[in-house]
């Protein structure tokens, strides 16, 4: 796969309580409606929640987005990237299992965004806790 799309300026910031917020801006490709190959560094921790939000030039109502790692390609979101709102801003918690959260190891890893339409822009909140963290 190429590189499609855009990431723009990632930023993190300590929220308190140990958790580190990520902020990914992204911009869909003008042919494809996609993003991906693109790596963004994240902190090691527990995934705690997904925020995402549609921007100013609104993606096509249930786009996908996934957090691929760098190891094999698996969405560390567990599939709760998918079907995301046009309007809404919206909040999944991802789970591994019944008790746990995604541990991720930090480092390298993929946020791809599938059928947002041309040009399109949003952004992905990650918000990571050190440690590991139970359901």
């Amino acid at each position: 796969m190429a590189v499609t799309g855009a990431i723009g300026s990632v930023t993190r910031e300590d929220i308190g309580s140990g958790v580190t917020k990520v902020t990914i801006p992204w911009t869909s490709d003008a042919s494809a409606g996609s993003v991906g190959e693109i790596a963004v560094e994240l902190p090691a921790g527990t995934l705690l929640r997904l925020r995402t939000d549609p921007g100013s030039a609104a993606p096509t109502d249930n786009y996908d987005i996934t957090l691929l790692d760098a190891i094999g390609g698996a969405d560390v979101l567990g599939g709760v990237g998918a079907n995301r709102d046009t309007t809404n801003t919206e909040i999944a918690v991802p789970v591994e299992g019944t008790y746990f959260r995604p541990w991720i190891a930090g480092g390298d890893y993929y946020p791809t965004i599938a059928a947002a339409g041309n040009e399109k822009t949003g952004t992905i909140e990650l918000f990571i806790a050190r440690g590991m963290v139970p359901v």
